[in-house]
């Protein structure tokens, strides 16, 4: 009956449609799969009903079938088209609306996200701070948000930390480390902010603002410190093992004094070790590698470490067990080459070095692995914070655990390299592979081939042996 009410010419005109998405919303999953495509299709089909709709009904519109679950892309590609004629009109919310509805139903269209964000650039002190949040939330979801954004966004205004929900905060702290925009002044506010809430914090929040703050190398500023000593010990017992995951790379990351509680989460992680998923095994390779050489720990954390043989027990025990359970989950090692790694190729050879590109060491997939157990990472934009020429978190930890491992490290940042004319990056990649591994090149020609397995280079640990 609702599929010829929307097939009908009576369906074209705007009430009517709106009415019908309603009640398509309302009963979407008590229909058919068949039946949901057809209703569907016949909304986005409707080209002269979407026409004369105004800005108010084309954001119902697009809250309502997104709540309701529809992924079509067509017909999404339909619906954005039309939102994007109406951007000028919306007012803040609706504009908050439909970034909310592209992100519900996974659907990025490039021209409409671009016109939502320049109002939101020119129109940003209008926002509310639930909005703030929800907004920049959706937008780092949709992977269209930066730096410049987050921080016009957030800067507009002076922020009354106390309009903001609880649940808000840790959104907008996701954000920065998302973007890699470290503001320290706004992630102290908000930090302090949230520790002042005691009675209020979920195990989600605890656990989603200590990641953040180790991602954004915080932990300096007391708010980490504060949390691992009052919070997170509380909330061990109730935590998801991603949450749980997070929390250990997180106490990887930062440099504090937890080898105990980084037992505690483990131990707990091994009851629960049949729900850990492929992005939490990368996560514990990386963790177990830095328990098995212990000299990838920052050095408060590293003498927290050794100082407590108990912990140590009971870390080594707990990877056991999880690498046990685990054996069969598959890690995906994401590999993105950049131009500038890709070039970098041609400058080797004309160094007669022998190399190998992407190359697997321990839970990392090095730039370039030359003989001798020398590496080369090139550091591009997103291995640094935004506007800044200091290495994110886990950039270090990148190069922390590849050290431990026994790897020379040639870091090759993009603000060095590319000023340089050809023959200086030449003479500049010499001088720093002979500086960083103190051996001249002609010993490096003769040191042979470039095998993980040959040079010694794979990390022992116990998952990293399965994974």
């Amino acid at each position: 009956m609702l599929y010829r009410v929307l097939t009908s010419r009576a369906a074209s005109r705007r009430f009517e449609l709106i009415s019908c998405c309603r009640t398509w919303a309302l009963h979407c999953r008590r229909i058919t799969s068949h039946s949901d495509v057809h209703i569907a299709s016949a909304i986005g089909s409707q080209s002269e009903g979407l026409g004369s709709l105004n800005c108010q009904q084309v954001v119902f519109l697009l809250d309502e079938v997104s709540r309701a679950g529809f992924r079509d892309p067509d017909l999404w590609g339909r619906y954005a088209s039309r939102a994007l004629t109406e951007v000028s009109t919306c007012s803040m919310d609706e504009l908050c609306s439909i970034v909310r509805a592209l992100c519900r139903a996974d659907f990025s269209k490039r021209s409409l996200l671009n016109a939502v964000c320049r109002r939101l650039r020119a129109e940003a002190h209008k926002l509310s701070p639930r909005s703030l949040a929800q907004v920049v939330s959706d937008l780092r979801k949709l992977n269209h948000l930066d730096g410049p954004l987050l921080s016009l966004l957030v800067g507009s205004r002076t922020i009354v930390m106390s309009h903001f929900r609880t649940f808000d905060l840790p959104l907008v702290l996701c954000a920065f480390a998302q973007v890699s925009f470290r503001d320290e002044v706004q992630i102290h506010r908000l930090g302090q902010e949230l520790c002042s809430r005691s009675g209020e914090l979920t195990p989600s929040v605890i656990t989603a603002t200590f990641y953040s703050l180790a991602l954004l190398d915080c932990g300096k500023d007391g708010t980490a410190a504060h949390l691992l000593c009052n919070y997170i010990p509380r909330v061990i017992g109730d935590a998801s093992s991603r949450e749980l995951v997070n929390l250990a790379f997180a106490i990887v990351i930062l440099d504090l004094h937890a080898a105990e509680i980084l037992s505690y989460i483990l131990e707990q992680l091994a009851r629960q070790s049949t729900m850990i998923g492929c992005r939490e095994a990368h996560a514990l390779h990386i963790i177990d590698c830095c328990v098995t050489s212990p000299e990838a720990f920052r050095p408060e954390m590293r003498a927290s470490f050794l100082a407590d043989p108990t912990s140590v027990s009971r870390c080594t025990d707990a990877l056991q067990h999880i690498a046990g359970v685990i054996q069969d989950v598959p890690v995906n090692y994401a590999v993105s080459g950049s131009k500038l790694q890709k070039r970098l190729g041609r400058f080797l050879d004309r160094l007669s070095l022998p190399h190998r590109a992407e190359a697997m060491i321990g839970p990392y997939v090095l730039d370039y692995m030359l003989p001798l157990k020398i590496a080369i990472e090139v550091d591009g934009f997103k291995h640094f914070y935004s506007f800044s020429r200091r290495l994110t978190a886990k950039s270090k930890l990148k190069l922390r655990v590849l050290k431990a491992l026994g790897w020379h490290v040639v870091s090759l940042p993009h603000f060095e390299w590319l000023p340089k004319t050809q023959d200086e990056r030449l003479a500049y990649l010499a001088c720093q592979i002979e500086d960083v591994s103190g051996k001249p090149l002609a010993e490096i020609r003769r040191g042979g081939g470039c095998s993980s397995s040959s040079s010694g280079g794979a990390c022992s640990s116990r998952i990293g042996e399965l994974v």
